[in-house]
């Protein structure tokens, strides 16, 4: 590996404020959207850059524009292209309509009167980039990135990525749990865990189980009603069992000797429960943005292998359901324990 080497991956921005597609279009809008949605039938593909502060930006990677340069008759533009280095996240974003993209871009258009700084409804809020506010949206980012990665439905090039062989042999995991809310001594009602494959279009769920504090079988949060578990195994233990079966579960995940993603509602939380359980969360990485870079091109062109052999908690993509739902990588996070988990 040491011989090879890599380009930086760099960006031209569409939309916004003094962005690239500006060069091209000036106000034209209703062009730009005609020009780049008749790319093609499926729709358009970008790159969504991220940044410390919040701001966001639709990017169209330069190896792209070198493509359709000349059949939109586009000239080079004068401002400099971003590099991936520029952002704190890149991930994929489709259009699937002119009016999706529509929409976007009026998102990110900026107030022809307030145009010295972004006042776009957009990026408005995050003019601060030591504010750091970007950096949750990023990890909720990497996680979507990660699963397209895995199914190979994108370039990681495309996101300044090398491809790695740690992302095909991760182990996907997700854990979830139901506490009493009304002590604020986390009290467990219920939990449950699920591993998947995520390399199908359809994610495959195995070793579903369901397990009820027996001590707790008679409380209830207010307003919830519990439900049977319709997805998997459901099994009555008491804390000490509880503890053997999830300690048994997490051993075996981590002397695996492949990286291991956990997907939860939120990490604090979860690390709480897990070591009520006896379960070690110390050298745990939060998100999965050290898995993603488990082969970085370093400032000389060469590449470096990272360790990748890992745990990774990323937080905040599932609903708290275990196999409900098609993905917990791509759905919203909605607080999981004021729910039951069926």
């Amino acid at each position: 590996m040491s011989g090879y080497s890599a380009r930086p991956t760099e960006y031209f921005q569409i939309g916004g404020y003094m962005s690239h597609s500006h060069f091209w279009y000036t106000w034209d809008q209703p062009k730009l959207v005609k020009d780049f949605m008749g790319l093609s039938e499926k729709g358009l593909d970008l790159v969504y850059g991220i940044k410390a502060s919040g701001a966001s930006y639709l990017l169209l990677p330069v190896e792209d524009f070198r493509r359709i340069q000349q059949s939109l008759r586009l000239m080079w533009p004068k401002k400099r292209p971003f590099t991936a280095q520029d952002f704190i996240s890149l991930s994929p974003i489709h259009f699937s309509s002119s009016q999706d993209f529509t929409d976007k871009l009026n998102y990110h258009k900026v107030n022809a009167k307030k145009n010295k700084y972004d006042s776009s409804k957009a990026n408005n809020a995050f003019s601060n980039e030591n504010s750091g506010e970007g950096y949750p949206w990023a990890a909720f980012e990497f996680s979507r990135l990660l699963y397209h990665l895995v199914q190979g439905s994108v370039d990681p090039g495309k996101f300044g990525l090398v491809r790695s062989a740690a992302w095909e042999s991760a182990i996907f995991f997700s854990f979830t749990f139901n506490i009493w809310i009304l002590e604020e001594c986390p009290t467990v009602l219920d939990l449950g865990f699920t591993s998947a494959s995520l390399s199908s279009s359809q994610p495959q769920f195995e070793n579903t189980v369901h397990i009820q504090a027996s001590e707790n079988r008679t409380m209830g949060n207010p307003g919830v009603q519990k439900t049977d578990f319709q997805h998997g195994e459901t099994v009555v233990l008491d804390q000490d069992a509880r503890s053997a079966r999830l300690q048994s579960v997490f051993s075996e995940l981590q002397s695996s000797g492949k990286p291991v993603v956990i997907f939860v509602f939120n990490e604090v939380d979860t690390k709480t429960i897990l070591n009520q359980h006896g379960i070690s969360t110390s050298g745990w990485k939060s998100g999965v943005e050290a898995l993603l870079r488990a082969i970085q091109i370093v400032e000389t062109g060469s590449l470096e292998t990272l360790d990748t052999a890992a745990t990774h908690i990323a937080v905040g993509h599932g609903r708290g359901h275990l196999a409900a739902d098609p993905s917990p990588i791509i759905t919203p996070p909605v607080d999981g324990r004021r729910r039951p988990l069926a």
